[in-house]
């Protein structure tokens, strides 16, 4: 059996010519920041949908540092070695929240090979949402799916987590965004708490029963590690804190009695 956690929330992807926007624009950080970077990160540098906010990113990383991750990328984020060097001085200031004359950088371009000069790009990965913020279109918005790799059938699926708020005691789950995976165990069990409604939940393997389910202090949104400690059997996952409230993340364990 394959087991299978998936979102299903519509995208908007937009390309853009950069040079057009460009010529409108005065280059300064802000800017810069608006054109390349908040299409991910948020337009105030709080971090959107799967991507990390900015806000404290210069206690984490030097000046030189900062440019490099601009110029070079990191993790699933792309490089800009398209951007020139006054450009990238006036992110990296931006970013570090310094002073923003909103000065117009000159418009030379860096010495990077032609081919990463893209004339387009795109606005991010962003969310079709409703009035109030939720995914546009007919829930489920996210499901747990188990797949028999015998015949590569669908045993059974179910949705994943839900918005209590949009939910009542005889409603059904709406699916809520999943970041992380499953563990199954030899007993028949899949354990997950990668939902956004702060929950970890064990399901039967067999037929998607919910057989536990738990509240979890932030999103586990991570995939739990299972091990054996002095003769017992451990479930772990990592939570998320709360940058805006200061609040530390944490990794929390369970056990059978």
């Amino acid at each position: 059996t394959l087991v299978v956690n998936a979102n299903d929330f519509p995208g908007l992807l937009e390309l853009f010519d950069q040079e057009a926007e460009l010529a409108k624009l005065d280059r300064s950080g802000s800017n810069l920041y608006q054109l390349h970077c908040a299409s991910c990160h948020g337009a105030e540098r709080q971090g959107a949908h799967f991507y990390p906010p900015l806000t404290g990113v210069a206690s984490k990383y030097g000046r030189s540092e900062m440019t490099k991750i601009i110029e070079n990328g990191i993790g699933g984020m792309p490089g800009f070695a398209f951007l020139s060097k006054e450009e990238k001085k006036a992110l990296v200031a931006f970013l570090r929240g310094e002073k923003d004359t909103n000065e117009k950088v000159g418009a030379s371009r860096s010495s990077a090979p032609e081919q990463s000069r893209l004339k387009y790009a795109h606005r991010g990965n962003n969310v079709f949402v409703d009035q109030n913020g939720y995914p546009a279109i007919k829930p489920p918005w996210a499901t747990l799916t188990a797949y028999d790799i015998d015949t590569w059938k669908i045993k059974w699926q179910r949705t994943l987590g839900t918005y209590e708020v949009l939910t009542g005691p005889n409603e059904p789950w709406t699916g809520i965004k999943t970041l992380g995976g499953p563990v199954l165990t030899a007993s028949g069990l899949i354990l997950i708490a990668s939902t956004l409604d702060k929950r970890i939940r064990a399901f039967d393997t067999d037929n998607g029963t919910l057989l536990w389910e738990h509240a979890l202090p932030g999103s586990g949104m991570a995939t739990p590690t299972v091990y054996q400690w002095k003769g017992k059997q451990f479930v772990l996952i990592a939570v998320s804190g709360n940058r805006e409230r200061q609040e530390q993340g944490s990794y929390v364990a369970f056990t059978l009695p």
